[in-house]
């Protein structure tokens, strides 16, 4: 009767040890779960920041083009009035020849 009485305490010991695992791994996989939740908000965020910089990024390149062409015109305007003042010069010289030639 002794040994019965043993061995039914060894298996309730065991049973109530086996119900303290399953509780602590529920307890473990709960973390485990809140913890992958918190990681994809994290990921989510993440790609969410990313879109946002991708957006800006185009934008930049947009004004980035926009200025770069802005420079294109300007560069053509400089030359285009280089080009005028040596004109209005090359007449200015032939203007004080002819002057020039007049007065002799």
């Amino acid at each position: 009767l002794g040994v019965i009485k043993k061995s039914e305490e060894e298996k309730s010991q065991r049973i109530s040890n086996l119900e303290i695992e399953i509780h602590n791994a529920h307890a473990l996989y709960k973390d485990l779960e809140v913890n992958i939740h918190d990681k994809v908000q994290k990921i989510d965020q993440l790609n969410a920041e990313i879109e946002q910089y991708c957006i800006k990024n185009k934008e930049m390149e947009a004004v980035i083009h926009s200025k770069e062409q802005q420079i294109s015109k300007l560069e053509v305007d400089i030359e285009t009035f280089c080009l005028k003042q040596k004109k209005m010069g090359d007449e200015a010289l032939k203007r004080e020849e002819q002057i020039s030639q007049l007065k002799m």
